[in-house]
C-alpha cells in the first residue's frame, strides 16, 4: 500500500510525498532522492528503488522546487538536506537508509556528512564525487565539441554556478541538448526541437 500526502515543512514549504509499503511500520525506512532539481520528480527514484518496498518503507518525494511540491526557495544543498531530515522526523524514524540518484546523490552525500549518526546505509546511483574537477571536465567537453555551438561565456557562467534566472537556465541547457543525440542520427533522449526543450524547462 502506498501513502500519498502533502507534508508541510518548518519554513512553510509543502512537499508531495509518497511512501511505498507504508502499511508495515516495522520495516526500516528508506528515503530515495531524485536528481535534476527543478526538472525531475518522485518518479525517478520510484522507478529505481520502488522494488525495495517489500523490505523497506520507501519514501519518495518531489523536492522543493520540483514536481508538485512548492516552488519555495532557497534551492540549496543545506535546505534540501534539512528537508530530508524533516521528512525523516515526520516518519518517526530515528535512523534510515538514504539513497540518491544523479544530483540526488550530491544531496545524499551532503546529508551523510551532516548527519552520519542517522544513517543505516548510504546508496548512490549514477552520481559522482569529483567536485570541481568533474564540473570543469563537463564544461571542457561542451566547449570543444564540434556538434554544438553554445554561447561559451554563458556556459562558463552557468557551470560556474551563476544562473541569472529560469530563462538563462533554459537557454544554457537547450543549446547543449544536441550533444546527447547519437551521431548516427537515430532518435536519442532529446528527440524534440530545441524550442520544445526550452518550453519544457520553462514550464517545469
Amino acid at each position: 500500500m502506498a501513502l500519498i500526502t502533502i507534508v508541510q515543512l518548518s519554513d512553510g514549504a509543502r512537499v508531495r510525498v509518497r511512501v511505498l509499503g507504508a502499511d508495515d511500520q516495522s520495516k526500516p525506512l528508506l528515503i530515495a532522492l531524485h536528481g535534476a532539481p527543478g526538472l525531475s520528480d518522485y518518479k525517478e527514484p520510484h522507478s529505481s528503488f520502488g522494488f525495495l518496498a517489500s523490505d523497506f518503507r520507501v519514501l519518495v518525494y518531489d523536492a522543493r522546487g520540483s514536481g508538485e511540491s512548492d516552488l519555495k526557495p532557497p534551492y540549496t544543498h543545506e535546505r534540501w538536506v534539512a528537508d530530508v531530515d524533516e521528512l525523516r522526523a515526520w516518519t518517526g524514524a530515528e535512523k534510515f537508509v538514504l539513497a540518491g540518484g544523479s544530483y540526488g546523490g550530491f544531496v545524499a552525500l551532503e546529508y551523510a556528512i551532516a548527519h552520519p549518526d542517522r544513517l543505516l546505509a548510504l546508496v548512490l546511483r549514477d552520481t559522482w564525487a569529483y567536485g570541481l574537477r568533474g564540473t570543469l571536465n563537463v564544461l571542457k567537453n561542451i566547449l570543444i565539441s564540434d556538434r554544438i555551438k553554445p554561447d561559451g561565456d554563458r556556459q562558463v557562467r552557468v557551470w560556474g554556478g551563476n544562473v541569472r534566472d529560469n530563462e538563462d537556465f533554459a537557454e544554457a541547457f537547450a543549446e547543449i541538448a544536441d550533444i546527447y543525440k547519437p551521431k548516427d542520427g537515430t532518435t536519442g533522449p532529446f528527440s524534440a526541437s530545441t524550442d520544445a526543450f526550452k518550453w519544457h524547462l520553462r514550464k517545469t
